[in-house]
């Protein structure tokens, strides 16, 4: 049965000219403007979640592990893809749109040939794991792996610091 907050929501790729309105609802202006960039660097892509001009969320797929070797050797690139920043608006969250969207992202990366997909879960996100878990992802092996945590500050600037997180992958 489809959830009444996602019927009639669409998935597409967005485009630098949604930047404005993406920083409205999300905020990380520099990530997005990162990330729309053209053409991205690191070959990611950002879909946006919307139901007319309303912005439900956002995900962004790519390559896995661009800066992560370890990842690269366990998902390799030309087999698997990552899942970064989902992200639902806190007053639509629980509402079935982030699970709409994995499931959307999915079937994508499927039917352009990849085989799974990969993403990190900060160590204290506990809701964040029981969603990708109850979606069928699976603890990888290494358990908690180091990564880089972006910070966005408000003026747009960011600054890194070194983080963990666990990865969980599925077999699509």
């Amino acid at each position: 049965m489809l959830h009444v907050m996602t019927a009639n929501v669409d998935l597409a790729l967005a485009e630098p000219s949604d930047l404005d309105a993406i920083i409205k609802v999300f905020g990380h202006r520099q990530y997005f403007a990162e990330q729309l960039a053209d053409p991205d660097p690191q070959g990611n892509e950002v879909f946006l979640a919307r139901r007319g001009e309303d912005f439900l969320g956002t995900v962004t797929i790519g390559p896995v592990g661009v800066d992560e070797a370890r990842l690269r050797a366990g998902f390799p690139p030309d087999y698997a893809r990552l899942l970064t920043h989902l992200e639902v608006p806190e007053q639509l969250r629980n509402h079935g749109i982030g699970t709409w969207i994995i499931r959307e992202i999915e079937h994508r990366v499927a039917q352009d040939g990849f085989r799974q997909i990969v993403l990190g879960v900060d160590l204290g996100n506990a809701g964040a794991a029981r969603l990708y878990q109850r979606l069928g992802y699976r603890s990888w092996r290494c358990g908690s792996v180091p990564t880089i945590k972006v910070h966005y500050r408000e003026d747009g600037s960011s600054w890194s610091e070194p983080d963990r997180c666990l990865i969980f992958f599925k077999d699509l």
